[in-house]
């Protein structure tokens, strides 16, 4: 196969640092679609946070939430949603603890407290309002990210607790919570494997 393909982070890549995205990306990813390159995003965001940028830049191939979600042109190629019964075992440990978490499907995003500090002060620097309160929103949706609320002295409790996942801090009061083996990196080489595109024709620009 002779096609090759870009892939893209989103913070200080694709967007500046007003997450915006500069007339000069915009010509970059029409002349690179010109030459029969395929564009793509890697993030840690959920689909429905990106939407506005792949209809912007006119792409249609990303690896969301992680690495746990992955579309090639329009068509779903993996998907690696969580386990309920850990769902249901992390929601009870944090609400014993008066943690919260936000859950996100490829859709939405619910948190299971309302109205919690550590939530308002990690999203509204970023502009997102605070997601509706739904603790069983879980039950009823496929989760694909986990968000754990919590200060530093208090997440390895929840390391020791579950061994099985990984807990990467990203602010002093938010962790993403991730299967073991799961990361962006990997999530590219995945979808390489099942398209069948080779990986000297990929290149990738952007964080970790």
């Amino acid at each position: 196969m002779n096609k090759k393909m870009v892939f893209f982070d989103l913070d200080g890549t694709l967007l500046d640092e007003e997450k915006k995205i500069l007339n000069s990306t915009k010509i970059a990813i029409k002349k690179l679609q010109e030459k029969h390159i395929i564009p793509a995003i890697a993030t840690g965001r959920p689909p429905a946070k990106i939407q506005w940028i792949l209809n912007e830049l006119n792409i249609h191939s990303y690896i969301t939430i992680n690495g746990q979600h992955a579309v090639y042109e329009g068509n779903e190629v993996y998907k690696i949603p969580f386990n309920q019964d850990f769902l249901q075992d992390i929601t009870s440990f944090a609400s014993s603890r008066k943690h919260p978490l936000v859950y996100g499907s490829l859709l939405d995003m619910k948190s299971s407290i309302e109205s919690h500090p550590y939530i308002k002060d990690v999203y509204k620097p970023v502009n997102m309002g605070y997601p509706p309160v739904n603790q069983g929103y879980f039950r009823g949706h496929l989760i694909y990210k986990l968000i754990l609320f919590c200060e530093k002295p208090h997440e390895d409790f929840y390391k020791e607790t579950f061994q099985d996942m990984q807990f990467t801090r990203w602010h002093k009061y938010a962790l993403d919570v991730i299967p073991n083996g799961i990361s962006k990196a990997k999530g590219i080489a995945k979808f390489l494997e099942l398209t069948g595109i080779p990986k000297e024709n990929t290149y990738a620009f952007g964080g970790n």
